[in-house]
C-alpha cells in the first residue's frame, strides 16, 4: 500500500510536469500562429485576421490542440495547416504518455 502511495505521489508530480508542458506549447503555437499572421499578407485562418486578440487566438489554439476542434476557426493556408498538424502530434504523443503512466500505476496496485 505504501508503495501505491509512492506511486501516486510520483504520477502527481508527473501531471502537474505534463500539464505545465501542455500549457507552455498551447503559448508556443499561440505565439507561433500570432507571428504567422501579423508577418503575411494572405488569409492564413478562416475567423482569424491581424486585428484578433490573443484569447481569440488561444481559443483556436487549445480548441485544436486538445482535438476538439470546433470548426469556427481553421486552418486555410498550407503553413498553417503544417503547424496545426506539428502541434497535434507533439500533443498526441504526450497524451499517450501519460495514459502509459497511468496504466503502470493500476499494474501495481
Amino acid at each position: 500500500m505504501l508503495l501505491c502511495a509512492y506511486i501516486y505521489k510520483f504520477i502527481g508530480e508527473n501531471l502537474l510536469l505534463s500539464l505545465s508542458l501542455y500549457f507552455l506549447i498551447i503559448l508556443s503555437f499561440t505565439l507561433i500562429t500570432y507571428l504567422l499572421m501579423i508577418n503575411t499578407d494572405t488569409d492564413q485562418y478562416n475567423n482569424l485576421n491581424k486585428n484578433s486578440s490573443f484569447i481569440d487566438i488561444f481559443y483556436f489554439n487549445i480548441s485544436t490542440l486538445s482535438s476538439v476542434g470546433y470548426g469556427d476557426i481553421y486552418p486555410i493556408s498550407q503553413t498553417a495547416k503544417l503547424i496545426s498538424i506539428f502541434g497535434q502530434m507533439i500533443i498526441l504523443v504526450l497524451l499517450l504518455d501519460g495514459t502509459e503512466g497511468i496504466k503502470k500505476l493500476f499494474r501495481l496496485c
